[in-house]
């Protein structure tokens, strides 16, 4: 069994772009365009071993290490969305229509793990301060199921708009959402899974930051680089 990651996703796509057509890809493969559709959507993440043996050799000219530049179609746009926003939003399944078809947004944003219903969000706020500064946009895996430690976008009814925080699995009946920065955000919230105090949670899967802004935010919180304190001992062993 041979894992599929973003390495040979990726591969398949370059490979896609080199084609006139996605049955031309599925017949070079000898997969259906249905099999590849899935499998560049994450819903399938394995080729068995004698699939694997047949196509590596087609698909090694298009694996590229991961410090090789990515090329377009490396990458998905997928709706910015502002955090009022996202606030509408709800699953792809709801009964009364995919709001995210019907706000009509004219920004968006490229991401190389993005699927289709995937939105992304600006970050206003600083309760995950230094990590996520203002300005971060992340991109939300809509009605995908947050594990223990990743950071989410959830709704609330006790909220005005979406919070940005770590999910915790409690045990079968409870979670938890927790800030990053415990002095600037808000007390652990514990939820019942089964309670209506909260309408959608989904998990962040990318995120694009400005790296002066952590940075500086960085600074703010007391926390600095190892070469800034390597610097400084170097300084004061010369004096």
């Amino acid at each position: 069994m041979k894992m599929i990651d973003l390495t040979l996703s990726n591969a398949i796509r370059r490979m896609r772009a080199g084609m006139k057509s996605d049955a031309a890809l599925a017949d070079k493969l000898g997969l259906s365009r249905m099999h590849i559709g899935r499998i560049l959507k994450g819903k399938i993440n394995y080729f068995e071993d004698d699939t694997w043996q047949r196509i590596e050799p087609l698909l090694k000219p298009y694996i590229k290490d991961s410090v090789t530049l990515l090329s377009k179609c490396d990458f998905v746009a997928v709706p910015l969305l502002s955090v009022a926003q996202a606030m509408e939003m709800q699953p792809a399944t709801h009964p009364f229509g995919d709001k995210l078809a019907e706000l009509g947004t004219n920004e968006f944003s490229y991401f190389s793990t993005a699927k289709p219903g995937d939105f992304a969000v600006l970050i206003t706020g600083v309760s995950m301060m230094p990590w996520y500064p203002p300005g971060t946009r992340v991109l939300v895996g809509r009605d995908e199921v947050p594990r223990t430690g990743q950071r989410v976008i959830a709704t609330l009814a006790d909220y005005s708009e979406p919070v940005f925080k770590v999910f915790v699995d409690l045990d079968e009946t409870r979670f938890a959402l927790l800030s990053i920065n415990e002095n600037e955000g808000c007390p652990p919230i514990i939820l019942e899974k089964m309670s209506r105090d909260w309408f959608w949670i989904w998990p962040i899967k990318e995120s694009l930051r400005n790296e002066d802004a952590i940075d500086i935010a960085m600074r703010e919180h007391g926390i600095h680089h190892f070469w800034e304190t390597w610097l400084q001992k170097q300084k004061e062993s010369e004096k």
